[in-house]
């Protein structure tokens, strides 16, 4: 969720380096002027149980969240995850 809101993330990776893209289901994109911009990420720590990835959204635009995202593979194409923010999202790789 954003604030609150429904939202789906998609997150491309290549090595240590990808995108976050928010699409923020029925959020007011005047509201949001981080509502689908592709925001870098860096990858912190990648092992066959955890990922962890740091969004920085404010380098691209001041207000856009910057944020770190910690993931546990409950699956081989799925895992929980926690974000700085106290919030907790599920994830789910699509090939």
């Amino acid at each position: 969720k954003a604030r609150g809101w429904p939202a789906d993330v998609e997150i491309k990776i290549s090595g240590d380096r990808g995108t976050y893209v928010a699409h923020l289901g029925h959020h007011k994109a005047a509201n949001s002027p981080c509502r689908d911009r592709n925001l870098p990420v860096v990858v912190q720590q990648c092992t066959a149980d955890e990922f962890v990835l740091r969004v920085l959204g404010e380098t691209i635009l001041e207000g856009c969240p910057t944020f770190t995202a910690r993931f546990k593979r409950t699956g081989p194409d799925t895992a929980e995850g926690t974000i700085s923010r106290g919030e907790t999202v599920t994830a789910r790789r699509e090939r």
